[in-house]
């Protein structure tokens, strides 16, 4: 999975119908991100910026495949499929 270094992604799933629910579970971590009132130091996840950096993200990945979220992925070996249909 392409996170918040930039690859260019070997395919992409449309994960428009699972967003929110991708975003649910991101936030059952709040913890680690953004808290104005925190005295901890910034990291990179817990900039203000970052979650609408994983939005802008998923955004960028849909647009490539013409879906409104996406989710890259990038693999070391080509995957196998048993017929070109489950291509698309």
């Amino acid at each position: 999975m392409i996170q918040d270094h930039y690859a260019h992604p070997d395919f992409v799933v449309d994960i428009s119908d699972h967003y929110k629910k991708k975003m649910e579970a991101i936030m059952a971590f709040s913890s680690q991100f953004h808290d104005p009132n925190s005295t901890e130091p910034e990291t990179k996840i817990s900039s203000p910026e970052f979650l609408h950096f994983l939005e802008a993200r998923a955004r960028e990945m849909g647009r490539i495949i013409g879906v409104k979220y996406g989710e890259g992925f990038n693999v070391e070996r080509a995957p196998g499929v048993k017929d070109l249909s489950s291509l698309l």
